[in-house]
């Protein structure tokens, strides 16, 4: 797909769960994904525990930021880099 598409392209989270976006970004990275943009994917589970302002800070600072931590390592390893297109 990244031959194809002659440019970067990335993959969208589009509201999957955390297990399920990881889990797809080996394959885009195999077609030539340059990397992702998540949002619900990283953040969604933490605003489940509003209005706890204190639990959902801890979430973010927590969970969601070790999630990043573990995407971005992914896409280190095996995305294909944007200037590579």
């Amino acid at each position: 797909m990244g031959r194809l598409a002659g440019r970067p392209w990335g993959v969208l989270s589009a509201g999957a769960g955390k297990p399920e976006f990881r889990n797809i970004l080996s394959p885009a990275y195999r077609a030539g994904a340059s990397g992702y943009l998540a949002g619900r994917a990283i953040w969604l589970e933490a605003f489940g525990l509003y209005p706890d302002w204190q639990a959902m800070r801890k979430a973010l600072e927590g969970g969601s930021v070790d999630y990043m931590r573990d995407l971005n390592a992914r896409t280190d390893k095996s995305a294909t880099p944007w200037h590579k297109h």
